[in-house]
């Protein structure tokens, strides 16, 4: 007797296996968004600036801007994820140095965003759920510089890579929705043209700078 292949009961167990899927996966969602406050924590920095007939030599000590945070995550099972993040802060930035022999105060309105991505490595449990990450991609700082006193109004915008690493604690509020109770990053900058010139302006920075973010907010599940 001529045997067939059994194609009612396969098609059977696959129909239950795709309704038992949800199931399956509802302790880990497919995809994660997160969004709340930050701020960014701006390690000491010194700056030039050379507008021909005098040197302006300013330096900032470690300053904080405000802004918001933002970040996608993909989930490839309950422990691994892959995100995207995406970041600005703004604010003022005081800059305090010498300029033809005198003290001054250079105020600066300081921009900063941030585009990166990494894998994420989550710890989860009923209630909470830790994580650790690793990030890469670019960041854009766009800082102006002001004196009435002297009529100094300069501005640049330069890009670098942009590299860290983090972690974070949320806190189950329900199925869906989650309070990011911390999350903090360590965020290393390098700078392919620390010397610009703008308007016949040289202004000279470091090449590359080491900041801190701190974020928090809430995370929407799916």
């Amino acid at each position: 007797m001529k045997q067939t292949f059994p194609i009612l009961p396969v098609l059977l167990a696959l129909l239950m296996t795709l309704v038992a899927l949800p199931s399956f996966a509802q302790d880990t969602p497919r995809a994660e968004l997160f969004a709340g406050y930050s701020a960014l924590i701006t390690r000491s920095e010194k700056a030039e600036l050379d507008d021909g007939i005098s040197t302006l030599k300013v330096k900032r000590e470690t300053a904080y801007v405000n802004g918001w945070n933002a970040s996608i995550a993909v989930n490839a099972n309950s422990w691994l994820g892959f995100v995207g993040d995406f970041s600005g802060h703004y604010g003022p930035v005081d800059y305090q140095g010498t300029y033809s022999g005198n003290k001054i105060i250079l105020g600066s309105q300081t921009r900063v965003h941030h585009y990166l991505g990494g894998p994420q490595f989550s710890v989860r449990g009923e209630s909470a759920r830790f994580f650790v990450r690793a990030l890469i991609g670019g960041v854009t700082v766009n800082e102006s510089f002001s004196h009435p006193d002297l009529n100094f109004n300069e501005s640049y915008t330069v890009n670098g890579l942009a590299a860290g690493a983090g972690i974070g604690f949320d806190i189950r509020i329900s199925d869906r929705l989650a309070w990011r109770a911390i999350q903090a990053d360590y965020l290393w900058y390098r700078f392919g043209q620390p010397k610009l010139i703008i308007n016949g302006t040289e202004i000279t920075n470091s090449a590359t700078q080491n900041n801190f973010r701190i974020s928090s907010g809430l995370v929407f599940s799916n």
